[in-house]
């Protein structure tokens, strides 16, 4: 994503919608897509800050700079890198590194093919870019099979993001929430091991493990239920 300050800036903000419309779009069409409406997925912020990277086993020459908005005078280059907003969980590396230039591993699922909206916030005054992500034309997944993977994927990824926000709220040695956090812990890790299996290709999901995600769902709807009414 590309733009230009033409001075430096106090408070700048770029926030990437989605629109929901799928499948090819004609260029021309895309331009008229605006935010309202639209679904906020993720956010950046000259404020943000960089995260800490801790002990490890991967070689430093390994991990990609980080990248941060920047507020400067000139010409600027943002990369997104087409998930959602990352869950707030130390970093971790894979195994396959290319030097300089290896991501940590993704917290969040990879967005649907389909337009998107950049808005850009520069103290106050909005700009906006629609645009479009196509899936790589190697891949032959039919979309279908990949909004059934997106789906699944979101959903152990929202399910996670409200165990992760639960457990904050349960204070340490407390007996009366114990088996609240035990069981949120325990949902937490299977939502995380179901997420990684959903995205780690692009082929359809298995049976077993649409199955297995859609069991998850239904029985943390129970817990979860239970948690809310005796957090209130």
């Amino acid at each position: 994503i590309n733009y230009f300050l033409f001075e430096e800036a106090s408070n700048v903000k770029l926030e990437i919608y989605d629109t929901k419309v799928t499948g090819i779009v004609a260029e021309k069409d895309v331009s008229k897509y605006r935010t309202q409406g639209n679904k906020l997925i993720r956010t950046y912020s000259n404020k943000d800050t960089l995260y800490r990277i801790p002990p490890n086993n991967v070689p430093p020459y390994w991990i990609r700079p980080q990248q941060l908005l920047s507020d400067k005078e000139g010409s600027h280059r943002f990369m997104w890198d087409m998930h959602y907003q990352p869950l707030n969980l130390p970093p971790t590396y894979p195994i396959s590194a290319t030097p300089m230039n290896t991501a940590p591993d993704p917290t969040s699922p990879w967005v649907m093919p389909g337009v998107y909206v950049a808005k850009l916030t520069v103290d106050g005054k909005e700009f906006f870019q629609a645009f479009q992500i196509k899936m790589d034309p190697r891949v032959k997944t039919p979309v279908k099979d990949l909004a059934v993977q997106h789906d699944l994927s979101l959903m152990c990824y929202n399910n996670l993001q409200k165990c992760m926000d639960a457990l904050k709220t349960i204070k340490d040695g407390d007996s009366k929430t114990a088996d609240s956090r035990k069981a949120l812990t325990a949902y937490s890790q299977m939502f995380s091991s179901l997420q990684n299996i959903l995205q780690d290709s692009d082929m359809p999901p298995t049976t077993q493990t649409v199955t297995a995600a859609k069991n998850a769902e239904r029985a943390f709807a129970v817990v979860w239920s239970l948690w809310m009414k005796q957090k209130n």
